[in-house]
């Protein structure tokens, strides 16, 4: 098992006073994975060369996006989706490529054969609850940002990716109000 530990700069902070505990001090992230190097590679070619043209076009037409936006938040996604794959415990989505991940769910046949190429089972599209406390939200967040930096060698798009608690979106499929939301795996499909 792979395992990656995250520190706010806040925490890194409190560590580095070595004479003082802080009873108040921010939980070690840790990120953790059962694949192995050439499983993560695999996951990560499949869900990249899947083909998503006609998701593409109609996200193009629904949110009235340039090609070249509609592209990068389809790439974005797809990375989403394998990094849930990938690693255990929840992932934050958030922003604009959760727009995308809407169009794709409407795609039922295509996102069920993508999620059954990529990770094997199911990924639910599992919005928080309004009364999810906003620390889950941060450390989620947090989570995706470590992931994808260990996964992909550079840190996610802010204009993509912004931080927890933005919502671009004009409504939610399940209309949580809240539009952090995140993967879980079902069932073995």
């Amino acid at each position: 098992m792979t395992q990656f530990i995250a520190h706010t700069a806040a925490n890194n902070q409190r560590k580095n006073l070595a004479s003082q505990k802080d009873p108040l001090q921010e939980p070690e992230i840790r990120l953790t994975t059962r694949k192995t190097p050439q499983q993560i590679r695999e996951i990560i070619a499949v869900a990249e060369n899947f083909p998503l043209e006609r998701i593409i076009r109609r996200y193009i037409a629904d949110k009235c996006v340039d090609p070249e936006v509609a592209a990068s938040h389809a790439r974005e996604l797809k990375r989403f989706l394998a990094l849930s794959a990938i690693y255990d415990g929840p992932l934050a989505m958030r922003g604009p490529v959760d727009d995308f991940w809407h169009t794709f769910l409407l795609f039922t046949e295509q996102y069920h054969s993508f999620c059954n190429d990529v990770a094997g089972t199911f990924l639910h599209h599992v919005p928080h609850a309004d009364d999810a406390p906003s620390c889950r939200s941060a450390t989620d967040t947090t989570r995706f940002n470590l992931a994808y930096a260990a996964t992909f060698g550079q840190a996610p798009d802010a204009a993509l990716w912004p931080e927890a608690g933005y919502s671009p979106c004009l409504i939610c499929l399940a209309l949580c109000g809240s539009h952090n939301c995140s993967v879980t795996a079902g069932t073995a499909l």
